[in-house]
């Protein structure tokens, strides 16, 4: 599944992100919003899919295209996007069938519907990081409906819908309704990957981890991290991938 394309993310987003950390989402920017609920997204799809992802991948994916100052800016990434992760495992955890994205529960009426296409594009770019894994619920007749929520609000590269319709009018409807259906779908995916994928339950990312210098890198360059990435000229351009 090919998602339309995205711009690079904002400077702020790192600022961003610790606003809503802090509670204080409302006063962030549409751009920043809309960024945001991607994020969140793909950090869902990552706490609760097949298989344990990390924030190296997150980064990876959320980052693309972007150039850290330097490794402490790369790590303050990471340890936000864990945050954010744990975050989202709590809630889901306190809630159970009653969770609800906090986007939602943030956003105006009027701003519900963008926001929730932005989560869901963020969700499904968060499977892909497991794609292979995630193609069992996908092609599971008796539960791959609870994607139907989800995928509804996603809009593919060439402009249409990831699920077809008939009309423009119906697409608008159906996404109206997936609103109150999110959260019970990630309720559902949750609890389906806690029966059937390589993971019996999901667990929190230390925020604080670094890696340390004598310790492979996680680019698979085969050398010491201390050899490799953390000593490079270049570094920022390998940011996505030296952290774990």
């Amino acid at each position: 599944m090919r998602l339309a394309t995205r711009p690079s993310p904002p400077d702020p987003i790192a600022a961003a992100i610790s606003g809503v950390l802090e509670d204080a989402a409302h006063s962030i920017g549409p751009a920043e919003q809309g960024m945001l609920a991607f994020v969140q997204g793909l950090l869902t799809a990552a706490a609760i899919g097949p298989e344990r992802t990390f924030p190296h991948e997150w980064i990876g994916a959320i980052f693309l295209g972007y150039r850290f100052e330097d490794a402490d800016a790369a790590q303050a990434a990471s340890a936000l996007l864990s945050l954010m992760h744990d975050r989202i495992l709590e809630d889901l955890r306190r809630k159970g069938a009653e969770y609800s994205p906090a986007f939602l529960e943030r956003a105006e009426d009027g701003e519900k519907v963008g926001l929730a296409r932005e989560w869901s594009s963020g969700f499904v770019a968060g499977m892909q990081l497991r794609g292979k894994a995630w193609e069992a619920l996908a092609t599971a007749r008796d539960a791959r409906l609870l994607l139907a929520p989800i995928l509804v609000l996603v809009t593919l590269e060439d402009g249409t819908p990831a699920l077809p319709t008939d009309s423009a009018q119906e697409i608008v409807q159906m996404r109206g309704e997936a609103l109150a259906l999110i959260g019970p779908a990630i309720y559902g995916v949750d609890q389906y990957w806690k029966v059937h994928g390589r993971r019996s339950e999901s667990s929190p990312i230390d925020p604080m981890h670094k890696i340390g210098r004598n310790a492979p890198c996680p680019c698979r360059s085969g050398k010491k991290y201390k050899k490799c990435c953390l000593d490079q000229a270049a570094w920022a351009s390998a940011a996505p991938a030296v952290l774990c």
